[in-house]
């Protein structure tokens, strides 16, 4: 049967699915685009502590306006459900792509990464922190165009220290000043940055692998080493972004200037081999 959403949006095929919510691709009937729509479950709804992170994500997303970043074309509020309508782009998330294809070539995994650490310096001028930065939020256009970071429920200004917040990030990419308590702040996404990075040229990343306490417990006792064959151009950048002190990582912006600088040292470079877990 035809899901039609608020009388508008015709829902189609399943893109992801979560405990609160869905991604479906679907149509606006009004303009016979393509677009996504992250669907809140109705028993998410009715939570109210969830139904806020919902309306939060709207609030945020509709103020945000970069090439890096999703778009938010629609908030649907009651009636049919409550939805977020995003702009769609049809080649999926870059974790399927790493899964599919393995580690990148180094200089396009920097340039991804640079344009990545642009996207956050631009949230960060506006006091905005992502709180969750991985492969599984960045999504990849079809025509090979520029990676979009999406997913901000968990985002949140960073002047808000509320303690009613709880905090949602992936343990593989989680600071480890936000495994001790702390809250998300820009340091935490420049540090996530760090492991995408290193995932992008090894095909893993640092800290992964068995129960999620070991993984959490890694990032505040271990510490990460390059991977074989890594063009020594990378490595103090990883380094830096991967920093115990969150003061002593690079601000997004200065970020995104030196990985935009590693061209030349990388070109040519193949892919390194994917690193065993």
């Amino acid at each position: 049967m035809e899901m039609l959403l608020d009388g508008r949006y015709r829902l189609g095929d399943l893109i992801a699915e979560g405990a609160v919510g869905t991604v479906r691709r679907a149509v606006d009937t009004a303009t016979g685009e393509r677009v996504a729509v992250k669907l809140l479950r109705a028993g998410a709804a009715a939570q109210p502590a969830l139904l806020r992170v919902f309306l939060r994500e709207a609030e945020i997303l509709a103020g945000l306006d970069h090439p890096g970043i999703v778009r938010l074309r629609d908030v649907v509020t009651g009636g049919g459900g409550y939805a977020l309508v995003l702009d769609l782009l049809a080649g999926g998330d870059l974790r399927r792509r790493l899964r599919r294809e393995g580690p990148f070539p180094p200089a396009a995994a920097a340039d991804l990464a640079a344009r990545l650490a642009d996207a956050l310096a631009y949230l960060h001028g506006l006091g905005l922190v992502h709180g969750d930065v991985k492969p599984g939020n960045l999504l990849l256009p079809g025509d090979g165009g520029r990676a979009r970071l999406a997913d901000f429920g968990s985002a949140r200004r960073a002047a808000d220290r509320d303690g009613d917040r709880p905090v949602h990030a992936t343990p593989e990419y989680v600071a480890p000043e936000v495994v001790a308590g702390g809250p998300p702040t820009s340091a935490a996404d420049v540090y996530a940055v760090g492991i995408v990075l290193f995932e992008l040229m090894s095909g893993r990343t640092p800290f992964g692998g068995g129960a999620t306490a070991e993984i959490l417990h890694r990032h505040g006792r271990c510490v990460a080493v390059p991977p074989p064959g890594l063009p020594p151009a990378v490595w103090p950048i990883i380094e830096a972004c991967l920093a115990a002190d969150p003061a002593d990582r690079p601000p997004a912006r200065a970020l995104a200037a030196r990985l935009g600088g590693l061209g030349p040292a990388l070109d040519g470079s193949p892919a390194l081999p994917p690193v065993p877990p």
